[in-house]
């Protein structure tokens, strides 16, 4: 039997309401309720979801993206984290979890930019349309560095480059370098880090901030960072350099909740690293790791914008704006007068 439009329109209708009561169901069974978030006030967005997906999932991708809009930029192992226990029966829930977030951004229920993935660049050469176009690119490209009268360098080193997208937003808004380690780092890098701490003013202090995981691999990398990095600054700069893990902490590691579970979700310690190390840590730290990507997004750049703004002169600051925007000025002017 054939169907006109309007008559299979509406059974569509009424198979996606049935599938959005269903889904709502289910997220109250699993202690969730929120009906009330802003995202599912939109009745054509819950309709969208409901025809991109069925009833088995379609609880799940309403969680996914409350998570995603409270959290955003976030990473996928972030999603998973956040879901594991509901959601996703465990760590292996990754694969799922990644293919359900990359069927909502195909569908337009959350934006590309909310998921970060730093890892892959596009190269391309500078062009632009005219030297108009060009003087508005300099103007709006143009930053002055902030800190060349604070009398101190801060940089953030984070493990994974995968959350740099989840730093990046607080780092780049106070002019602060994001290094990713990306891994154990060769020495040629470590050296030329040392290089440029090097070439600032004697008595000029060097603050690092660290993010990484709490696991043997997560250690030993910062251990190994930290001390190759030193060992090639200048014997007049040594005495000017700290260091400070920010994500994951000991205290993040020990913290519980008022049931006495550990507060962030952790998991055995892999194997892939030497049994000497292996062995250290679960010695000192028990059989148990925790992934930066445990913490909250919102905590970790917490974190990193008031690690930094506790170093900022806010009067030098905003006179170096007051710069910066006059300079912006006299740059446009400049080109456009070749124009």
């Amino acid at each position: 039997m054939f169907f006109d439009k309007e008559t299979r329109n509406n059974y569509v209708a009424k198979c996606a309401h049935r599938r959005i009561d269903g889904a709502w169901q289910q997220l109250r069974e699993a202690g969730f309720n929120i009906e009330n978030h802003e995202r599912f006030k939109d009745g054509s967005w819950q309709q969208r979801a409901a025809q991109w997906f069925n009833s088995t999932t379609l609880w799940k991708v309403f969680r996914l993206a409350e998570i995603i809009s409270a959290e955003q930029p976030l990473t996928v192992r972030r999603c998973m984290y956040v879901g594991i226990g509901t959601l996703f029966k465990d760590s292996g829930g990754y694969d799922s979890c990644q293919r359900l977030v990359l069927q909502m951004r195909r569908a337009g229920l959350v934006p590309f930019e909310y998921i970060t993935d730093p890892t892959r660049q596009r190269i391309k050469p500078a062009m632009w349309r005219d030297l108009a176009d060009y003087a508005d690119w300099v103007a709006a490209v143009y930053q002055k560095d902030l800190w060349q009268n604070q009398d101190i360098v801060i940089e953030v080193f984070i493990e994974k480059e995968a959350m740099v997208g989840v730093v990046e937003p607080e780092t780049d808004g106070l002019r602060v370098s994001l290094i990713p380690a990306r891994g154990q780092c060769s020495e040629t890098w470590c050296w030329s880090i040392a290089q440029d701490w090097n070439k600032l003013p004697k008595g000029v202090e060097v603050k690092v901030y660290y993010i990484g995981d709490h696991d043997p691999a997560g250690f030993s990398i910062e251990t190994s960072m930290r001390a190759r990095i030193e060992g090639y600054l200048d014997e007049g700069h040594k005495g000017c350099f700290e260091w400070v893990r920010l994500a994951v902490t000991h205290e993040d590691f020990r913290q519980r909740n008022a049931a006495g579970e550990y507060e962030l979700l952790g998991f055995p310690v892999k194997a892939g690293i030497s049994a000497k190390i292996r062995d250290a840590y679960i010695a000192e730290h028990g059989d148990r790791c925790v992934e930066a990507d445990a913490l909250s997004p919102i905590e970790i750049r917490r974190r990193v914008r008031e690690a930094i703004q506790r170093h900022i002169d806010p009067a030098k600051w905003e006179r170096m704006l007051e710069i910066e925007e006059k300079e912006k000025a006299e740059v446009r002017n400049l080109i456009w007068t070749l124009n």
